[in-house]
Formats: structure tokens, sequence, C-alpha cells
């Protein structure tokens, strides 16, 4: 689980914070905090306007999510994967239809 970063931002010579990531995307929308606003974060001391910090944040979020563990009940686990198979039975009645459909169209060739 990543830190959760606080930053502060100066606008008008006013310094205010600090604020979570969160809070200051948050502001931003609103129209809180303008684009010329300066944000600093506090723990590793970046710099910039705001438009550089929410680009920032935009190039870290594109890294995706990575699934590393998931924990379920045996029993929870034994219902959804026969859950699972029951909802593959109409998908694989769709491909059999496909398949005769195009194996008929195909040999009339």
């Amino acid at each position: 689980m990543s830190k959760k970063k606080t930053c502060v931002y100066i606008q008008d010579g006013h310094e205010e914070g600090p604020y979570l990531e969160s809070q200051i995307i948050r502001m931003a929308d609103a129209g809180i905090i303008r684009a010329d606003a300066e944000i600093r974060c506090v723990e590793d001391g970046r710099k910039g306007s705001l438009t550089d910090f929410l680009g920032a944040l935009e190039k870290d979020l594109d890294g995706g999510v990575t699934v590393t563990d998931v924990r379920m009940p045996f029993g929870s686990m034994v219902v959804f994967m026969v859950k699972w198979a029951i909802a593959s039975i109409p998908a694989a009645m769709i491909l059999f239809a496909l398949f005769a459909f195009m194996t008929a169209v195909l040999s009339r060739l």
C-alpha cells in the first residue's frame, strides 16, 4: 500500500496546506486552486506548477493495477467457480452456433 503524500499550494504569495494529493485534485477541479499556483510536496520537497503536478499524477496512474493476492474463503470460491461454469454455457452455445454457421457457409463454396 502506497503512503499518502501531502502537499501545500502557494497562490498569490500565500501558502495553504498541507493537503493530501486527492484533496489538491478536488480543489483544482472546484476552481479553488488556479492553474498558476505552485505545488510543493512536503515529503520530498518537489515543486512545480499545478499543471506539472497533475501531469505527474496522471503519469503515475498510467501504470495500471496489479493484483497480488485474493483472499477468499474456500466455500465462497467454490460457489464463485460453479457460477462461472454455469455462465460459460451460453457463451459455448453461441460459439457453437457461429462455428456451425461458418461451416455451412464455407461448405457451399
